[in-house]
């Protein structure tokens, strides 16, 4: 009973660190060129979590340096429908006034977030999309 208990623990811990304290090696990453201006992809990409009810998108562009980092979080039933339970983040960089790099980086800590990576590969067909 205790052994399970820790193993949940362990388990939980793995996906409560906030986006802001993740580093580049807390991540599975993996990436794709997009043929679209990166505003277009980063609305996509938000657009695509609107009425989901297992995550939440939170993002912020940078205008002066054409990137975008999208937070992905555990929805939460709670008053801001928000928890600090971190999926992942999505990385977007312009290359061109048509083209975007899109990384999306899911949570190593957690492999029921990491497995066999079909969370980043939705983000990054909700991108192309």
């Amino acid at each position: 009973m205790l052994r399970g208990f820790l193993l949940l623990l362990v388990f939980l811990a793995g996906c409560a660190t906030p986006a802001y304290k993740m580093q580049e090696s807390d991540l599975v990453w993996e990436e794709k060129v997009i043929q679209a201006p990166y505003q277009v992809v980063y609305n996509r990409i938000l657009s695509s979590f609107r009425g989901d009810e297992y995550a939440r998108a939170e993002g912020f562009m940078y205008s002066d340096n054409k990137e975008a980092i999208i937070d992905i979080y555990l929805r939460n039933d709670g008053p801001f429908n928000l928890s600090p339970w971190t999926i992942g983040i999505i990385k977007l960089t312009a290359i061109s006034d048509i083209e975007t790099n899109v990384r999306a980086g899911v949570n190593e800590g957690n492999l029921y977030f990491s497995g066999k990576g079909h969370l980043r590969q939705e983000w990054l067909k909700a991108a192309g999309e």
